[in-house]
């Protein structure tokens, strides 16, 4: 048995609203944000910055910035993303700009500032 199907046991038996469950939104949030296409950051910052239309690059570098904990930046690009084309991949700007807001919080500063930004593009 993998662990992601280990874990997706635990998770299923966490009640909603207890801190069991919040715990493991949180690590579902940073699994969902994990770099899996296996390109550095270095790499993907040189495919965004030759083709700043390039969404999935712009998508897999903002994981690769989730990844290694650099939030607000990840935040910038899923932004401008979900700015570009806000149904790109399935939502996938606005879906990973809420698992960050996920795994830091909802009262952390950079979760309030995004969270006012990403509102102003949807209901513009």
């Amino acid at each position: 048995m993998t662990d992601n199907r280990k874990f997706e046991i635990v998770y299923d038996t966490e009640l909603p609203g207890t801190p069991e469950r919040e715990e493991a939104d949180r690590l579902a949030a940073r699994l969902r944000l994990a770099n899996e296409n296996g390109a550095g950051v270095a790499e993907l910052r040189a495919r965004v910055d030759a083709n700043p239309a390039d969404l999935e690059a712009r998508l897999d570098f903002a994981r690769a910035l989730a990844a290694t904990q650099d939030y607000e930046a990840a935040l910038t690009h899923l932004l401008e993303i979900v700015r570009r084309d806000r149904n790109y991949a399935d939502e996938a700007g606005r879906k990973s700009m809420l698992d960050i807001f996920n795994v830091l919080g909802a009262r952390h500063p950079i979760v309030e500032k995004y969270r006012g930004e990403l509102a102003r593009v949807l209901y513009s």
